[in-house]
């Protein structure tokens, strides 16, 4: 369960890079997707959430052998 935020909470958002790979119907783009935890001062969570941005890539290598 998350804690509400107040007023005069100040806030952190701890952001990583989940997941790389090609796009299955388009080789010349990818998909990254990212997940964000947003905490109060006390550390409490208060939303988690991610998303997913399409990129072109470069090159034949789009996307392979990338560990995050």
């Amino acid at each position: 369960m998350f804690s509400p935020v107040r007023p005069g909470d100040v806030l952190s958002v701890n952001a990583r890079w989940c997941e790389l790979k090609p796009s299955a119907s388009k080789p010349s783009k990818g998909l990254a997707s990212i997940k964000c935890k947003v905490a109060n001062q006390n550390g409490e969570a208060v939303i988690a959430y991610g998303y997913r941005y399409l990129l072109a890539c470069r090159g034949e290598k789009c996307c392979k052998n990338v560990q995050i």
